[in-house]
């Protein structure tokens, strides 16, 4: 349930013996995050540990010692906190405070999907740049950040074609920003900040068409996490590996709400797991698909034992490991949360604005991991820009 009461309710159900830690820990978490909304949100000059006592207790430590400061059952610690993928690091290495702004702003403000997909957003800002007159080059690449005197002053593209503008604001990855892009000369302090950071995570993903209605295999829900295990340690070591069989994963259905996505008496379905790039970049191109379609069998089977019906009912698959994510989105690793989400690289300690003039960078290689932060991230630099622009 998206309801804190609610939510409350049924996991006491579910864990009776867990009834009074699970209270306390909701009530915890969300003093907490109107610490940091207080804090953080509305900018508050004053931060101080006597006027946010739990923020400045919490705010660091791993999500891991929280949990077991709570609770002793390992089931109900993997239930409250799968949400871990959708940041790449499992508890004991992901902060606190990242997973309690995931769990208050899902039950407070609610998860929402795009009806007809994410791409219908995308469609919706290229009609409005159009509308101001804008222009979009697609299939255009950007092979280099014009820099002089620490300051940008364009972008030439791969055919030799150069822009000039006061301001750039880079979506690529940091690696392909500041070091494919950029001089050495011009980008040392920026690369001085990322010293010590990983690459994230990518995915491997299997894009299902059903011929049936989701219904029909036994799915009810638009998403599914499904675990072999309460071993998050484990579950991420596998992510390092080419393994699926015992992998944990997320089964999604975008058309439980959106029925429109599809034909009618048809189904989508994607499966993802978390996989790091390493593994697949060792095997060997004429094993390449063999080893692609051995792990989607194994995903596969892992479903099929929840949603009996599901692999003989798929019509049409795609599969793409993280080289396929590394192709389509230019990434280092095809990681699509950029760095590893280390407390170190969050925003706490590192500026999303680069110590260059005019430069200024959004997605998830400069904050936090995710759809909808990355959605933040470009509004956000989009807003500096119009703030500085307005002061000059």
């Amino acid at each position: 349930p998206t309801n804190k009461e609610e939510l409350i309710k049924v996991l006491q159900g579910k864990f009776p013996t867990e009834q009074d830690a699970i209270q306390k820990f909701f009530d915890f978490v969300w003093q907490f995050f109107t610490e940091v909304i207080g804090a953080f949100y509305l900018n508050d000059p004053d931060i101080n540990p006597k006027k946010y006592p739990l923020y400045y207790k919490y705010a660091l430590k791993d999500t891991q010692s929280v949990l077991d400061e709570y609770f002793t059952d390992p089931i109900l610690k993997a239930v409250i906190s799968p949400y871990w993928t959708y940041m790449g690091l499992p508890p004991s290495k992901l902060c606190f405070s990242d997973m309690a702004a995931l769990l208050f702003s899902y039950v407070e403000f609610k998860p929402y999907h795009i009806k007809g997909g994410s791409q219908m957003l995308s469609n919706a800002m290229l009609e409005v740049v159009y509308e101001n007159g804008g222009e979009v080059l697609f299939n255009t690449e950007v092979e280099k950040l014009l820099v002089k005197n620490n300051k940008v002053y364009g972008v030439r593209t791969s055919s030799g074609q150069e822009f000039e503008s006061t301001y750039v604001l880079s979506n690529a990855s940091a690696i392909s920003t500041f070091v494919d892009m950029m001089d050495d000369a011009a980008n040392q302090k920026v690369l001085e900040q990322y010293k010590g950071s990983s690459v994230g995570t990518s995915f491997f993903t299997i894009y299902c068409g059903l011929d049936c209605e989701y219904h029909e295999v036994g799915i009810n829900e638009e998403t599914n996490f499904i675990s072999n295990t309460t071993d998050m340690e484990f579950d991420y070591e596998l992510s390092k590996t080419l393994e699926t069989d015992k992998s944990s994963f997320i089964l999604t259905c975008y058309n439980v709400f959106d029925n429109e996505m599809v034909p009618k008496g048809t189904s989508q379905v994607v499966l993802v797991t978390m996989k790091y790039a390493e593994p697949w970049l060792k095997v060997p191109p004429h094993q390449y698909n063999d080893e692609k379609y051995r792990c989607a069998e194994a995903m596969l089977k892992n479903a099929e034992k929840v949603f009996p019906g599901l692999i003989s009912h798929i019509e049409e698959m795609e599969i793409a490991t993280p080289i396929t994510h590394m192709r389509y989105l230019g990434h280092p690793g095809g990681g699509a949360y950029g760095f590893d989400q280390y407390v170190k690289d969050s925003t706490l300690f590192v500026s999303p604005k680069p110590p260059i003039d005019g430069l200024y960078c959004a997605g998830s290689w400069f904050g936090s991991a995710g759809y909808q932060p990355t959605l933040t991230s470009g509004h956000s630099a989009a807003r500096a820009i119009l703030k500085e622009m307005r002061n000059k």
